[in-house]
């Protein structure tokens, strides 16, 4: 049967409707998962000698936890949860998921693990010796983020109150904001950023805390990274961040233009020994400074003495490299600038300071000539 242009036409128009419609049913949107899946009944097990009782987790009041019995939906109990022992019952699902999750066959584990998991997402609050639901949970993010899913783990972190969950939940937050920084969605980095806990019970996570703000640097977002430091200020004293913060909140300023502000931290900090951590950092600080003023010289002795001391491991080593390139190509070492530029792109080539340090090299290398 031969069809003319217009049949084909048609026939064309409804196959491309049909696979865009098959598309839009199996990839939702990070937002659709959570309304989806977590309609779904939060069933737990209570298992007493060899009985089982089920229930449906179905709401959070403070300490206390309502519950609806499997077997009479049409009634309600409000149980102490610090009373309660309820766990998730070890499905031929879950199986089934970690058994994928061993062969790291991500994909297919998560198809499992969404249904399963979704329902007790808001329910993690609650004490994890008497309601065993949060290494499930807690799979379902590793999983997500495996599959580097980060707007969908941003998600699920939005129904989950960080200050009442382990160092484990932290720990998948802080891998999340680094994959949002990374995929551009910085507000919501800054967002999550802002629920980590902090507070005099909870100094063992301020180093993460910066280590997260520290990334928000090479996507300019100073006035968002002072705004943490100076809420961490509150608990630094008698941790090992609270020069580098002082440090951070000066860099920071001299990056808004802001000379006087920086140099105000940079004197809270003090004197700092060539064998301090902190010292390139202040040194890279008053090289940035002396650029200001275009005062070449002067900066090429802060940042090129700091390198000298700088551990290559330092989150600013890669700055303070190009800031001695550029101090040096700024003067009459452009040679020297190229060879630092390239140093810069062999040992830090995903790092925005190998991008400008080869925009650097090919100024220099247009002035050589």
């Amino acid at each position: 049967m031969k069809l003319n242009k217009l049949t084909m036409s048609k026939h064309f128009i409804i196959l491309l409707t049909s696979i865009t419609l098959i598309s839009s049913l199996s990839v939702l949107s990070a937002e659709d998962y959570f309304n989806t899946f977590a309609e779904n009944k939060a069933r737990v097990v209570e298992k007493r000698g060899n009985s089982k009782n089920y229930f449906f987790l179905n709401a959070i009041n403070k300490d206390k936890v309502e519950i609806i019995p499997a077997n009479a939906t049409d009634q309600k109990m409000e149980m102490d949860a610090s009373s309660v022992d309820y766990e998730i019952e070890n499905t031929k699902d879950l199986v089934n998921a970690r058994r994928y999750l061993a062969k790291k066959d991500f994909k297919s584990a998560i198809k499992l693990l969404r249904p399963i998991a979704y329902p007790y997402v808001d329910f993690v609050s609650l004490p994890e010796k008497n309601v065993r639901i949060h290494a499930v949970v807690a799979m379902l993010l590793d999983t997500i983020l495996q599959l580097n899913q980060y707007e969908e783990a941003y998600q699920i972190f939005t129904h989950i109150p960080m200050e009442d969950v382990s160092a484990e939940f932290v720990d998948h937050s802080i891998e999340t904001i680094r994959g949002l920084v990374l995929s551009d969605k910085v507000s919501e980095a800054v967002e999550m950023i802002g629920n980590i806990p902090v507070g005099s019970d909870k100094k063992m996570y301020i180093g993460e805390i910066v280590g997260a703000t520290n990334m928000l640097h090479e996507k300019e977002r100073y006035d968002d990274a002072i705004g943490i430091y100076e809420k961490l200020q509150l608990y630094l004293r008698g941790t090992d961040y609270e020069k580098e913060v002082f440090l951070w909140i000066a860099y920071c300023k001299i990056k808004l233009n802001d000379a006087q502000g920086s140099k105000y931290y940079t004197e809270k900090v003090g004197n700092l020994k060539i064998g301090d951590r902190e010292y390139s950092l202040l040194q890279l600080i008053e090289a940035l400074l002396l650029l200001n003023d275009k005062n070449y010289m002067d900066a090429i002795k802060h940042s090129a003495k700091a390198v000298v001391y700088c551990d290559r491991g330092n989150n600013w080593m890669p700055e303070l490299l190009y800031t001695t390139a550029l101090c040096y190509g700024m003067t009459t070492k452009p040679p020297v600038a190229i060879q630092i530029a390239d140093e810069i792109s062999l040992f830090y080539p995903d790092s925005v300071w190998a991008t400008k340090g080869k925009e650097l090299k090919d100024k220099m290398a247009i002035k050589l000539k």
